[in-house]
């Protein structure tokens, strides 16, 4: 397995050794130990069929996710493990092995990255979801005040989450740049870049995900100019 690979490895061990408060949330995190597992494997393979086989065991297990994380109510891990669901998906559908591994990568980082905001999520302490709320409403607020509502990260916050996942995609497409003929490297990172666009376009995206993409487009569009400089 890749260096990059072993790190988040290292990094979603921490988080499952972590004890959630909430049923949904303890569902949730034994779920997404399956799905990075299974991207792992698909990391591993030898071909691009045992990759695509894998890659959808993880698809199929990251999408039981939906009603857990709206009972766990974590937004911020919920879009993390969106993204990992897109580009599991994205994966599935390149030509070779190699442009495979490099979304594999990029997904395992965004479904680490979400456990790990689910795990810090849930040792804030107890919480409520709207369901709970909508019964208990008046004794709550009577003996604890007005319910807490979490920020999600901004600023600074949130650049300082989000550098580490960036510069391993920078390392990522570094990868391209020295080892995937030029023509291919373009056509993929072009790809990438637009993809970006795209994600940019759609209304309503939180700051994080708009962070995230608009940053992505950035490392893309310098990869794009250091291939140009290459020689055919």
């Amino acid at each position: 397995m890749k260096p990059l690979s072993l790190a988040l490895c290292a990094m979603f061990t921490c988080v499952s050794f972590s004890f959630a408060t909430d049923p949904a949330c303890d569902v949730a995190q034994s779920k997404i130990e399956l799905v990075i597992q299974e991207t792992q494997k698909a990391l591993k393979a030898d071909d691009l069929n045992n990759a695509r086989y894998h890659t959808y065991k993880a698809m199929n297990t990251v999408q039981l996710l939906d009603e857990d994380m709206k009972s766990c109510d974590c937004v911020y891990a919920q879009e993390q493990f969106k993204e990992g669901d897109r580009l599991l998906k994205n994966a599935t559908r390149t030509s070779n092995l190699h442009s495979s591994k490099i979304l594999l990568e990029r997904a395992l980082e965004a479904l680490t990255f979400g456990a790990k905001s689910l795990q810090e999520h849930e040792s804030h302490g107890p919480h409520y979801s709207d369901k709970v709320l909508a019964m208990n409403t008046a004794s709550s607020q009577d003996s604890l005040g007005k319910p807490v509502v979490r920020k999600q990260p901004q600023g600074k916050q949130l650049e300082e989450k989000v550098a580490g996942t960036l510069d391993n995609f920078r390392d990522s497409l570094q990868k391209v740049v020295n080892t995937v003929p030029k023509k291919e490297a373009q056509a993929f990172v072009k790809k990438i870049y637009e993809n970006c666009q795209q994600q940019l376009l759609k209304p309503n995206l939180s700051e994080a995900k708009k962070y995230y993409h608009l940053k992505t487009k950035e490392i893309a569009w310098s990869a794009l100019a250091d291939l140009e400089k290459l020689e055919d």
